[in-house]
């Protein structure tokens, strides 16, 4: 971590990971130790939310959806533990396949799908936190992963060309050197040659030198939970995630049911066909739909579940998915602004915690979204998702779209996200900045 000392670092830290265990206790200390707060149904004035501004909001989503923004989108806001919107916008499929050589959406044939609130969503690289991070959380509690640790610990192979310092922790904040993503799909025929390509990949910069957005790190870290747990990426979500959450619409690789619910995505010219209920992200094809930085189909609800166990400090109802200093440790800063500045663009002014971004210091509805305070974490996918948590004020915000559909020169996820989280900032009496 550069121009900070490791003890500055971990006094930081430490503090920083108090300060988030209380705040995620509150909501539950006068309740009873063995069950958590779950998520019910409110009004937003019922929350103290200005329902006018969130009106406001869905009118501007609207236009945007008319506009050609994005085919649909669906969107959930809890507060306090209750949802009090989740609706519906637009279509979850408008085109099925290019007529010709055409360039433009006229040149797609129609096939319209009403979108629904329980349309299930390709998430792209929201897998990144869902997913891995928790999964690499769980194994660290058992101790059998160390944080601070050389990845190639775990995946002997992957500490060639100069990797062998790079640790878990460089991986889950984007500070490995690795470089940002890769076209491996068209270098590689399968899982296996993807793997050896990343095994022989050199690195672009000193491991905590700079902070570049990376899905390299994240299938090595997907990778690293199968090594480590001798369980398929997928199966360890499920047993370890899903399943006792009753998140029972998130998956990899939806079966047929799940499938026939999906919303569209693009339409690939590579495979000739609208992918649908099939993973967009074109490594993760390759690595057969499971990887640890895409592939995951989600509902808003099922989400909203999710990031409610955060929010209670890692458990939801009568079961525990993370400890309570887990989850704090999770969500403290972790990398200099040095390594911040020096590093991707696109994300400059976000601070990174584990797996996920923060707001940094700068609080503003950006093109990544966003919720009005310096402790709210959150994170976007390619194809048109989005989440942001609040834990100060106690708010859930999900926006899911199928921007990318058929095309993804053809839609403005900013816009989208702009309209939906400026909302939320104005109904909670916080006129939203922008940047």
């Amino acid at each position: 971590m550069s121009n900070l000392s490791s003890a500055n670092v971990s006094v930081f830290r430490a503090v920083n990971l108090l300060c988030l265990c209380l705040l995620l206790n509150l909501p539950s200390m006068a309740r009873r130790p063995d069950r958590f707060p779950i998520l019910s149904r409110a009004n937003p004035w019922d929350a103290g939310m200005d329902f006018e501004e969130l009106n406001k909001g869905y009118a501007e989503i609207q236009k945007a959806i008319e506009e050609k923004a994005a085919p649909g989108a669906v969107v959930l806001i809890a507060k306090d533990g209750k949802i009090i919107r989740r609706r519906a916008f637009g279509y979850a499929q408008l085109y099925s396949r290019p007529k010709g050589p055409g360039h433009t959406i006229d040149d797609f044939s129609k096939k319209k799908i009403r979108m629904r609130t329980s349309t299930v969503f390709d998430l792209a690289s929201l897998t990144k936190v869902i997913v891995t991070t928790t999964c690499i959380l769980i194994l660290k509690e058992r101790e059998l992963i160390d944080l601070d640790s050389p990845a190639c610990r775990y995946w002997p192979e992957f500490g060639q060309a100069g990797k062998d310092t790079v640790t878990v922790r460089h991986l889950l904040t984007h500070t490995s050197g690795l470089a940002s993503p890769s076209a491996y799909y068209e270098m590689a025929e399968d899982k296996d040659e993807v793997l050896r390509l990343i095994c022989e990949q050199e690195l672009d910069a000193p491991p905590g030198y700079q902070r570049v957005y990376s899905d390299i790190g994240f299938i090595v870290l997907g990778e690293i939970v199968e090594k480590v747990s001798k369980t398929r990426l997928d199966r360890f979500a499920e047993e370890k995630i899903f399943r006792p959450l009753g998140m029972n619409d998130t998956c990899f690789r939806p079966g047929r049911t799940l499938r026939s619910r999906c919303a569209a995505t693009e339409y690939s010219e590579r495979l000739g066909r609208l992918m649908m209920g099939e993973v967009h992200d074109e490594n993760a094809y390759c690595l057969g739909g499971i990887a640890g930085h895409a592939g995951l189909f989600s509902t808003a609800e099922d989400l909203a579940i999710f990031c409610q166990m955060l929010l209670n400090g890692g458990g939801y109802g009568d079961v525990r998915i993370l400890q309570t200093e887990t989850v704090g440790e999770m969500l403290t800063s972790q990398i200099s602004t040095e390594a911040i500045e020096r590093g991707s663009a696109f994300l400059q002014g976000k601070g990174q915690l584990i797996g996920w971004w923060s707001m940094g210091p700068t609080v503003a509805v950006t093109a990544h979204g966003g919720l009005p305070s310096q402790r709210a974490f959150g994170h976007t996918g390619f194809t048109g998702t989005s989440i942001w948590v609040d834990p100060e004020h106690n708010v859930i915000a999900i926006l899911l779209t199928n921007a990318i559909h058929p095309r993804r020169d053809m839609c403005n996820r900013e816009r989208i996200r702009k309209a939906f989280y400026s909302s939320i900032w104005n109904a909670m009496g916080r006129q939203a900045q922008g940047e």
